[in-house]
This record gives C-alpha cells, structure tokens and sequence, in this order.
C-alpha cells in the first residue's frame, strides 16, 4: 500500500479547518489545544486538531500510531528525527540570509548534509523498532524506497564527497603590514609549546587574566569573505563543484517527509500532554468508537482541561462513571450549584471530541459514538451588538441546534433560559425536551428542572452530591440516581443560615 500520510490513512477525507469550531471555547478545548501546541508553533498543528475524522478505520489508524509512539524506542527516533530537521531547516535558514557567496553555499550544504543524514537514520532506527502500525510500517517502506532512489543517493553522494573535500583544505596565511596573502600549504613549526615552557618560570601564581573575550558569531566579516576568496583560488575544481551543487539541488527536500515531519508532531504533543496527567495516577485509554446508536459509557473519566491545571498543582481530578444502555440517550445532570455538573458536561463532550482526533482520552475504559457534529449550548454574557435580550439570545441558539441536529449528533445544553421565570423555563424546557426525544440523538443537559427526566425513559438522571453531613462540601461526584433537590435545598438553607440547627440555635442560644 502506498504511503500517503501518517494522520490520513488514504489522504485526508476533506478540508482541513484553519479556524477554531465554536464548541472549542465551551468544553475547553481551547485551552487544551493551547497548551497541547505551544512550543510547536512552527508546525503549524491547530488545523489538525480543528478537523474531526468522520470513519472509525480513519479513527484507529492514528489510535495504532499513537500507541505505538508511546514505546520509549519509538518516540527516541521520532524525537531525533525532529530535532535534525530543525536544525536543517536553521542551516537552510542561515544560507539564505548570508551575504557572502562561500559561507552560503557551505551553510547549504551542511543543511543537505544533515537532511540526508537524519532521514537515512530515521529509516534504519523504524526498521530496527520493528514498527507494527500500518501508518509507520507503510512509512517505514517509503523511506527504504526513498533512500535507495536514484535522487536521494545522489544529493547524498555528492555532498559527502564535497565535505569531505572541504575537510582537506590547508593553507597558509601570510599577513605583512595590511596586505594578507593566502598561500599553498606548506608545513610550518609550531612553536607554541616551546614557548609556554620558555615563560613558565616566569608564571606568578593568582595574576589578573588580560585575555579579550571577543563575541562569537559564525557570520563572516569584509575581511574573512577576502580570505576565502584566496582559498577559493588555491582549490578551483573544489569551489566549483560547490557552487554546481548550492545551484543544482536546491529543492533536496521530499515533500512526503516534510509533511511526516509536521504531522508526526500531532502524536508527539498529544502525548506529552497526557503524561504530563498521567503523572499523577488518572488513567487514560483508547476508546472503542461505536459507528451505529448503541451503548455508550465511560469509566474513571475526567475533564482534561481541568486535569491538566490540577497538575501543575501537583493535585489529581476527581474521576466519574456514566453509561447509556439499550434506548438510553439523554443524561440530565441536576445538583447544588457549584458540584461539577458543568465539568461533567464538559467531558462528556470532550470525551467524544478527542476520541474522534485519533486522541488518547480520559479513562480506563470509554466507548462513545461516532458522531457528525457536536453541539453546545452554555450560559453565555449578554451581547449588546446582537439588539437580543439574553432570553431571546438562548431561544435563537437553541432552536439553531435543534434545527441542524440529527440522530448522529451530540448534544450538550447547560443551564439554559436561566434568565426566565421558572414557568417559562419550564414550558419551553419541556418542548425542547420532547424534540430531543423525537430526534434520538445523544445529549447531556445540565439543568435545574430535574423534572424533565420523567418525560421519557430515554432519559436518565444523575445528580452532583454533596457530603452527606455537611450538605454545603462538593464531592464533585456525579452519580446516577433520581433527583430529589435536597442537596441544593440544604445548600441553599445553610447559606441563609435557616437550617433546622441554625434556627435552633438562634432560637435557644
């Protein structure tokens, strides 16, 4: 099978997006993928990980690749690899802006030098990893073609021949007043140790050092731009075919193994970032993708934006169970304010998001849906610019998602219509209720009318707890059982300092 990419099994199935999807900034995916790609500007990645994969044989292609670049020896030769080519891309980089003709054509050269050398390794260390995924096995067989092509043992040829040449170079420098002359080499005495010795009876020990540090730089000045002109002169076939080559072979780069070198760092940043959790004990693992409505679930997951803060605080996030089964689709999370519903909310829709990257996700075990958009509706500011009440605002969200979803899609509502009255809310929370139901598609929604989970046995209920005798402690837990308001009522009560023990208190001081 030909070789065409190590993120796209058969070449990417569509465009990839340049801008962020507007459900980045409600799960924290902004953040995530801030942090997941800073450092790796030049790689230019965000698009990647702006573009979900629509097919579960696209899923597990990058799910094999990941896995195996979590081998030590793997992800040794991957980071070699990189750290080569930009060092060739330094020294490309560096020829270009040099002024002098000589300097910039031996910066080309050593670029072609490393570029040959980095490529040729990283064929024989795969090789020698005995690589199983079918996107490094397949690129594994590129490189070994690529290498033994005619163009490739060229370049590499002939730039070795040219440095080594260059390595032989000898010659003297005569320098009488202002006039310097470059001369054949001819062996000269060198009487530096002689006289280091004459001078040593005269060494006193603990003496002021008057040697001048000059600054170190490897551009060239007027003068050392003359002198190797003089050299130049002095080897004219070697010069020569120096600058044949700078000219010849300025396109000595593949475009299949530059594009590997970019998308490779896909793999390399999403698993610095997990490690970086996994640290601290939480697990992650690679979901089973379900492509057909079914049995969803997630076991010891958590909400890897927040994970990830927690840290760096050296302190692990609090894990949650949940799973859909049989007719099941809807979750309604109700609880006191404050209790992890809209983290809850977060990573379920994180879960399904990076699940459908090829990612790693949080968990020992998931298993989610293929799904064809995800849609998010969070509490958001009042936009003036929009001439829209808050109110207004929500209803035109809501009936947008409603409007674009299918049975296929993900659907993630927080706290909605929370400006109305309960009335209101609840009216109009039962309508949408109803179009969700009719819709069959998978949906979490975070609300304060738990009600809503009697309207159909598609929906189930789970509940943000508290501490059983401290009603006020998040556990952050979220659990699946019916809603019965009395942790927020408690919460609420010992906030206003009405609850039976405080009333009796300030009845009976």
């Amino acid at each position: 099978m030909q070789f065409q990419s190590i993120l796209y099994k058969n070449g990417p199935a569509g465009e990839i997006r340049e801008n962020m999807p507007t459900i980045f900034t409600d799960l924290h995916l902004d953040q995530v993928i801030d942090k997941m790609t800073e450092g790796k500007e030049e790689y230019h990645l965000k698009p990647f990980f702006y573009t979900c994969l629509k097919d579960g044989d696209s899923i597990l292609y990058r799910q094999k690749v990941m896995q195996e670049l979590e081998q030590q020896n793997v992800r040794a030769c991957i980071d070699s690899f990189a750290h080569s080519m930009q060092q060739m891309r330094q020294m490309s980089q560096r020829s270009r802006d040099c002024l002098h003709q000589y300097q910039r054509e031996r910066l080309f050269l050593d670029a072609v030098n490393i570029y040959c050398n980095s490529v040729r390794l990283l064929q024989e260390q795969l090789y020698a990893s005995s690589v199983t995924s079918e996107g490094l096995c397949s690129f594994n067989e590129f490189l070994y073609a690529y290498t033994a092509s005619e163009k490739f043992t060229t370049i590499s040829q002939i730039s070795e021949k040219i440095l080594a040449g260059l390595k032989e170079v000898k010659y003297n420098i005569h320098i009488q007043e202002l006039t310097v002359r470059i001369l054949p080499y001819q062996p000269q005495s060198d009487y530096s140790d002689e006289t280091e010795r004459l001078y040593d009876k005269f060494r006193i020990a603990g003496v002021k050092d008057y040697k001048k540090e000059f600054p170190f730089t490897t551009d060239m000045n007027h003068v050392e731009a003359e002198v190797l002109k003089g050299v130049a002169t002095l080897f004219p076939e070697l010069f020569q075919s120096l600058c044949e080559f700078f000219s010849t072979y300025q396109d000595f780069t593949d475009k299949t193994v530059k594009d590997f070198d970019r998308e490779i760092q896909f793999y390399v940043t999403c698993l610095s970032y997990c490690e970086k959790i996994k640290v601290h004990g939480s697990p992650f693992c690679y979901p089973e993708i379900a492509a057909i409505v079914g049995n969803i679930y997630a076991r010891e997951t958590f909400d890897i934006a927040l994970a990830y803060k927690l840290a760096e605080q050296n302190k692990p996030p609090v894990s949650n169970d949940f799973a859909l089964k049989g007719k099941e689709r809807i979750i309604i999370v109700s609880g006191p304010n404050q209790g992890g519903k809209t983290t809850f909310a977060r990573t379920f829709g994180q879960l399904h998001y990076l699940a459908c990257l090829g990612c790693p996700v949080p968990g020992s075990k998931v298993r989610v849906m293929l799904f064809d958009t995800i849609y998010t509706h969070f509490e958001r500011e009042e936009n003036i610019e929009t001439h829209r009440s808050k109110f207004e605002e929500d209803l035109v969200r809501i009936h947008a998602i409603l409007k674009e979803a299918t049975g296929q899609s993900i659907i993630i509502l927080n706290e909605i219509f929370s400006s109305t009255t309960l009335q209101d809310a609840l009216f109009l929370c039962r309508n949408i209720m109803q179009h969700l139901i009719r819709l069959n598609a998978y949906c979490i929604w975070v609300t304060f009318i738990d009600e809503l989970v009697s309207l159909s046995d598609t929906a189930v209920s789970m509940v943000s707890t508290v501490v059983s005798d401290h009603p006020a402690t998040r556990t952050f837990k979220i659990v699946r059982k019916a809603p019965d308001g009395m942790a927020y009522a408690l919460s609420v009560a010992e906030k206003y300092h009405v609850t039976y023990n405080q009333l009796k208190e300030r009845i009976h001081p």
